[in-house]
């Protein structure tokens, strides 16, 4: 969902000018921080109590999201710059790793009940057998 607000098929047709195009790009950016913000924020009270698979799920979210968005602001952030265009947030890369690698955490000073624990334990073993383990090499 996140990745496909900035595809680029509208900014090949830039006919109505410069004007148009910052405009366009304005708002493929808002559209995108805002189901950004608002996913983070929702699936921020998820917990992923096992550690492995956390950095896998985070992993899975970086490389889906960052690819994207380091792509569009490369291509098209040039209008950010030269048009001053404001009211819009730019992640940095760093940060929005960063943001999108501390989804999940367990909240400190937080107990599981045996049905949450139950729950992540099914959860986990879906995850795992629908994204079984690959080797990552940095």
């Amino acid at each position: 969902m996140l990745p496909g607000l900035l595809g680029h098929e509208d900014e090949t047709l830039f006919s109505g000018g410069r004007a148009m195009a910052c405009s366009l790009v304005k708002k493929k950016l808002k559209a995108f921080n805002e189901a950004l913000d608002g996913t983070y924020k929702k699936q921020s009270n998820w917990v992923v109590a096992e550690e492995n698979l956390r950095k896998r799920i985070c992993q899975l979210v970086v490389d889906a999201i960052v690819p994207v968005y380091r792509s569009y602001i490369q291509k098209y952030g040039h209008f950010i710059e030269q048009d001053g265009i404001k009211n819009v947030k730019i992640y940095s890369e760093e940060g929005l790793v960063n943001m999108l690698s501390s989804m999940f955490q367990p909240k400190k000073g937080k107990c599981y009940s045996t049905n949450t624990r139950q729950s992540i334990d099914k959860m986990s073993e879906i995850v795992t057998s629908r994204f079984p383990s690959t080797t990552v090499v940095a």
